[in-house]
């Protein structure tokens, strides 16, 4: 990639804005859409697959908290958009990447809004 920034594999459930696909790949990252499979199959499976692939998951969903830290499941990190605009999603996504991209790329759990980015390694 371009100035030195690591392609970095994402999964990108289906509450996420297709905006934040389309920005992604744009910037040169593998992303997978849960809205191109040919249906969803629920949270765990969703999960399960991105951790197999060693996918980022992206996410609005707050059950995916639930799964990581309440029920100890494997991830290969996560990044939880809180909800907002398609616009807003594309920009605070683009900002985590940015600024957490080492918690990320270390399976870590990044929260993300409008006004910040707090992330948490395990």
């Amino acid at each position: 990639m371009a100035g030195g920034r690591q392609r970095v594999k994402f999964l990108i459930d289906s509450c996420v804005s297709p905006q934040v696909t389309f920005a992604l790949r744009a910037a040169g990252h593998d992303v997978d859409s849960v809205a191109d499979w040919e249906k969803d199959p629920g949270d765990e499976e969703i999960l399960a697959s991105a951790n197999r692939d060693g996918r980022i998951l992206i996410t609005l969903d707050l059950g995916f908290g639930d799964l990581v830290f309440r029920d100890g499941a494997a991830h290969s990190g996560l990044l939880r958009l809180a909800a907002m605009d398609p616009d807003a999603q594309v920009s605070v996504c683009l900002r985590a990447v940015a600024e957490a991209a080492g918690d990320l790329a270390a399976g870590g759990v990044v929260v993300g809004n409008r006004k910040r980015i707090r992330s948490r390694r395990d």
